[in-house]
């Protein structure tokens, strides 16, 4: 799996799904971080919440997806070489800042991408909340199989308060 990747590689569906996806791991880093409540204190002696590297927090979103990922008993990743969600999440931890950091995070998002681009239905995620994966390339029958479930099943979509 090559960590090269250029925008036109992908598709702008993908692009629209991948754009989507990270709003909503921002949102996920975000509330990690209200949960640890990591806070220092200003010049001023008030506490306010510490800012960290921007790898520090594409590190945890890569962990998070992957630990979604594990959540859902999707092992892509793994199957590859790359490593768990919590031991992404622990070595952002160790290393808070840094090239090493910055390396590790942009290299496991950049290879988790790929991932997501060969191995997922790009849109399940974005209009029925599942990640939707497959193993091997599909073929036609089983194309129209999972176009059928998503077209039998887009009901779902209400219960996340959106309309068809």
């Amino acid at each position: 799996m090559s960590d090269a990747l250029s925008l036109s590689d992908f598709e702008p569906d993908f692009l629209t799904a991948v754009m989507i996806n990270a709003t909503a791991e921002a949102d996920g880093v975000s509330q990690l971080l209200n949960l640890w409540d990591i806070k220092v204190q200003s010049e001023s002696g008030e506490a306010r919440p510490r800012q960290f590297a921007s790898e520090f927090y594409l590190a945890l979103g890569v962990g998070l997806r992957f630990w979604a990922w594990e959540d859902s008993k999707i092992y892509f990743h793994l199957e590859v070489g790359l490593p768990s969600g919590k031991e992404v999440i622990l070595n952002a931890l160790q290393l808070v800042s840094g090239s090493e950091l910055k390396e590790l995070s942009e290299r496991l998002n950049i290879t988790s991408l790929r991932l997501i681009h060969d191995r997922f239905v790009w849109l399940a995620k974005n209009e029925m909340t599942v990640d939707l994966g497959f193993q091997n390339q599909l073929d036609d029958e089983q194309l129209d199989a999972i176009a059928d479930f998503l077209w039998n099943n887009r009901h779902i979509q209400s219960i996340h308060g959106e309309t068809n």
